[in-house]
């Protein structure tokens, strides 16, 4: 019952990261597949597609690279981590199919997903589908079982970059014994300030310096860990378990509007000062699958992202007492139960609770409660494969009153950031697939963000705000594809999303205004990839997407412009070398009060090869340091150029 798997994570392609066999054949066929340091990237669709990618891309890249991602950034450098689907903004992240719930500062956020993580991992760009939902039976072990019962591997990796200076080392070890194996990840992460082809920036009319092409304070680092322990005998049994700590500088353009000495920088390189965020993540998970096909999956995880800032940053009124200008901290836990009742019927049962409390002087999203509960079935059909989930949800978030403040500092009145809020929602979700073709209908609750949002976010330098009387959203998609393409578009009366408004924000270095709105909209998409020849060879891979409002024609925000990779590249006796141009077009789509963003291209090359028990790997990325803007990141609204030229050599032992 792939298909009920699928729908019970997300109603699109399903991108499966796991690990390797030691002779480097891929665990997940049929499906794409990406080689990385120590792990493969896998996504499977209803299409059917099927075959290898090159290997030259870096680990975000290859995730761009894939169908229904159109932009990955793992928490290196300016921007926070983010996965965006090509089809809207809504991607889950399980970990060993345990939905990621914490951690997201809003829709254009996505979570702590280190380079080392992507060895546990699934990522699923979803289509419509609540974020918080995912399938226990999606779980992918990322660590294989050993070939031998008596035997050990160990598997490293490192990495140095020259550029904004990352450097980076990971390390696995896996033991098997007889029905039982351990295994052991870790993974050490530092990188420098981000640098940029640009001698400054624009923001808000003004233009302000850039000195020595490095955006200060914003280098970070990062301790990740998981480990794991599975016994096979009449059944098999999984626990697991992870977490970590992320910490990163903001850049001062962040925090209010920044002067010209905050840009110049007083510390080396790799230091951090205020503001910066941190964020901490701990996973437990245990599973079970049974020999009559049942699978039982229970998981529990805490997170907590904390933003400091300067007390000065927080506007007008008394200055606060410390530095913790906004931390959420949540709780999770998540269990699945899905068992075959005869040939061709599977059923499952989900439930899920969040917990969140948030605290500090700037505020962003009030304390929420958050809880679903799913009953799940699939029918195997002849030629189709059907399957339907119906969903309850249930909503609490607290309110929240605070003086306002006028720029003299008397209080003049009162500011309600949060209305008390207790909600419920019903949704059905079907879908049905054969070979080339899926149709599907989704429902998805509105999150806490859309719901409840309402305060300064100083990680895109704007003020987001909720809508509380937001309803479920409902769509419908049809997707045909078959091998290297596929089409699909998508109409919903009521869909959610975050959009640009002209006013700014009522208090003091807020910025612009973002709202979420419910609007009826029809989206509409095509992707192609397809790699031709093997010695001499051509990687060939685009994507367009269309996405309007249909009361007025305007475009939806964020709508990403079309793209295209070429690459050609030589390989032989397992040597390669290879050079690439990615374009974007310029930004045609756009959506009331947004700005528009020049198009691009760019220029990278790379050289790898293989060792007696390795490999080596040296990439240079946007060789003629061109400066360019991505449109779907938001940290576009700065100004802020993206990455400049970076040189990285990796290494992988076996």
């Amino acid at each position: 019952m792939k298909h009920l798997l699928l729908l019970a994570g997300a109603a699109c392609s399903t991108l499966w990261v796991s690990g390797q066999t030691p002779d480097g054949d891929s665990l997940t066929s049929p499906a794409w597949s990406i080689e990385l340091p120590s792990a493969a990237i896998t996504v499977a669709g209803p299409w059917g597609a099927s075959r290898q990618l090159a290997s030259s891309l870096s680990a975000s890249d290859q995730l761009v690279a894939l169908p229904a991602v159109r932009l990955a950034a793992l928490g290196e450098g300016l921007v926070q981590p983010v996965l965006r689907g090509l089809q809207g903004s809504r991607v889950a992240v399980l970990e060993r199919g345990m939905p990621m719930q914490g951690g997201r500062w809003g829709s254009d956020h996505g979570l702590v997903l280190p380079w080392h993580s992507l060895l546990s991992q699934t990522i699923q760009p979803a289509t419509g589908l609540n974020r918080l939902m995912a399938g226990g039976a999606l779980a992918v072990e990322g660590v294989p079982w050993l070939p031998a019962t008596d035997s050990t591997a160990v598997e490293a990796a490192t990495r140095m970059r020259h550029g904004d200076g990352l450097g980076a080392i990971e390390a696995r070890w896996t033991h098997r014994r007889g029905p039982s194996q351990t295994a052991l990840e870790l993974g050490l992460r530092t990188f420098a300030d981000r640098n940029v082809p640009d001698s400054g920036f624009t923001y808000l009319d003004r233009t302000l310096p850039i000195v020595g092409g490095r955006l200060v304070n914003t280098s970070g680092r990062s301790l990740n860990f998981a480990a794991s322990w599975r016994h096979a005998t009449g059944h098999q049994w999984e626990l697991g378990a992870s977490g970590g700590r992320f910490e990163q500088g903001l850049f001062p353009g962040f925090i209010g509007f920044p002067l010209e000495a905050d840009l110049v920088g007083d510390a080396a390189p790799r230091a951090m000062e205020l503001p910066r965020q941190i964020a901490d993540r701990l996973a437990l998970t245990a599973q079970t699958w049974r020999a009559d096909g049942t699978h039982l999956y229970v998981g529990l995880q805490w997170n907590e992202r904390s933003e400091l800032a300067p007390p000065h940053a927080h506007g007008w009124g008394p200055l606060p007492s410390d530095d913790l200008s906004f931390r959420l901290r949540e709780v999770g836990a998540f269990a699945a139960v899905e068992r075959p009742v005869r040939d061709g019927v599977t059923w499952g049962l989900q439930a899920e609770g969040l917990v969140g409390a948030t605290a500090g002087w700037e505020f962003l999203l009030p304390s929420h409660r958050r809880g679903r509960v799913a009953a799940l079935v699939g029918w195997d059909l002849p030629v189709w494969e059907v399957a339907g989930r119906i969903d309850l949800w249930g909503h609490v978030s607290e309110g929240f009153v605070e003086p306002l403040y006028a720029i003299s500092g008397e209080a003049v009145g009162v500011d309600e950031r949060a209305v008390e809020l207790t909600r419920g929602f019903v949704g059905v979700t079907g879908e049905a697939t054969r070979p080339g073709w899926r149709v599907a209908l989704t429902t998805r609750a509105p999150d806490p963000y859309e719901l409840a949002a309402n305060g300064i976010h100083h990680g895109t330098a704007r003020f987001e705000r909720g809508a509380p009387e937001l309803h479920a959203e409902h769509e419908v998609l049809v997707e045909w594809g078959r091998g290297a393409w596929r089409v699909w578009a998508a109409a919903a009366p009521d869909f959610i999303y975050l959009g640009p408004t002209a006013s700014f924000a009522p208090i003091a270095h807020a910025g612009q205004v973002m709202a979420f709105e419910q609007a009826p909209v029809f989206r509409t998409g095509a992707e192609f990839a397809w790699t031709w020849g093997e010695a001499w060879y051509a990687d060939v891979r685009a994507s367009v997407l269309g996405a309007w409002r249909l009361d007025d024609g305007m475009g939806l925000p964020f709508t990403p412009p079309a793209d295209a990779r070429v690459e050609v590249g030589r390989a032989v006796r397992g040597m390669r070398i290879w050079s690439a141009v990615q374009t974007q077009s310029p930004s045609l789509i756009l959506a009331r009060n947004e700005s528009h963003t020049p198009g691009f291209a760019l220029l990278d090359a790379g050289f790898s090869a293989p060792f007696s028990r390795g490999h080596l790997r040296l990439t240079a990325r946007n060789l003629l340091n061109t400066s360019y803007l991505q449109h779907i990141n938001p940290y576009r609204a700065l100004g802020l150029a993206e990455q400049g030229r970076t040189i990285e050599i990796s290494l992988q032992f076996q």
